[in-house]
């Protein structure tokens, strides 16, 4: 299903309402170029206004209350939850586990499982600081075939780049910065689940780069 750009802005601005804490521009400062575009999104046209003190250590606490009693973070993989969990549960179960993480180390999280109109894909679009990440999410249960992160193949990042791409596309290709982020999770039977966050864990130039030895290794 491909998204209109407002459809986009308003399920981010509701998902933002409904899971984060509530600040009043829905905390996406990227998108007001958009506020003033067709759409009923009442949240986002909410005037724009800088958090208090208060409010930031509020948000802190919350962040920290979450990362220490989270259920998500903090329950134990089991080896019955292992037997029983298909490919496409221990998928969703750590690209949950990778949101919730990323919030709790100040992100925010916009939008997930996005899927571009040219095939491209992206599991998270957060903001990070000043910077927005185009975030892939990898899940593993072992690690006898390598970390998760090396299954982030030229393939895979190719349609991350377009997915990114078709996402910056629809926001009128705004003027910040952005990176491509590898989110892995361990559940291991018997252990909490393990996040490795790897900012910039590549760019445009080596996929470049990558694609064009493999092409020459092919002739």
């Amino acid at each position: 299903m491909v998204l209109s750009q407002t459809e986009i802005r308003d399920r981010s601005c509701d998902s933002f309402s409904r899971n984060q804490d509530k600040y009043p521009n829905c905390g996406i400062p990227f998108h007001s170029g958009l506020l003033n575009s067709p759409g009923t999104c009442g949240v986002a046209r909410r005037p724009q206004q800088d958090k208090t003190d208060t409010e930031v250590i509020t948000s802190s606490i919350s962040r920290k209350i979450t990362a220490r009693f989270s259920r998500l973070l903090n329950s134990r993989w089991t080896s019955e939850q292992h037997e029983a969990a298909n490919k496409d549960a221990v998928g969703r179960r750590g690209e949950d586990i990778a949101a919730r993480w990323l919030w709790v180390q100040g992100c925010r999280v916009l939008y997930r499982n996005y899927r571009g109109p040219d095939g491209g894909e992206v599991d998270i679009v957060c903001r990070h600081g000043k910077v927005l990440a185009f975030v892939e999410v990898k899940t593993r249960t072992s690690t006898a075939f390598g970390r998760p992160a090396q299954a982030v193949t030229l393939e895979k990042q190719s349609l991350i780049l377009r997915g990114a791409s078709a996402w910056l596309r629809l926001l009128g290709c705004p003027d910040i910065a952005w990176r491509y982020d590898v989110v892995e999770v361990l559940l291991i039977p018997g252990c909490k689940p393990q996040v490795n966050w790897i900012q910039a864990a590549f760019n445009t130039d080596e996929l470049a780069r990558g694609l064009t030895r493999r092409r020459r290794n092919r002739m």
